[in-house]
């Protein structure tokens, strides 16, 4: 096939255009951007706090059976089947 490049070639090809790349303005401004987000990123996990608190037993329960409840008033039919 005409189109085909020959490997070494399509390497060298390659390479060249990554070395473009390196060189550019544009690898240079997304580089700098990147290191910015980064740094903000790290900042941002020396506030973060880990919560460390669970929800308790009584709330939950509490949910349950009020969610429970409107389950009842609102499909009686279904209750009842079970």
């Amino acid at each position: 096939n005409k189109t085909e490049v020959p490997l070494s070639r399509k390497e060298s090809i390659i390479e060249a255009l990554a070395g473009f790349y390196a060189k550019s303005s544009l690898y240079e401004e997304t580089k700098s951007e990147l290191d910015r987000f980064s740094k903000d990123r790290n900042k941002r996990s020396l506030f973060r706090k880990e919560i460390s608190y669970v929800t308790p037993f009584g709330h939950q329960f509490t949910v349950i059976t009020w969610r429970s409840f409107q389950s009842l008033v609102d499909h009686p039919q279904t209750w009842i089947a079970q």
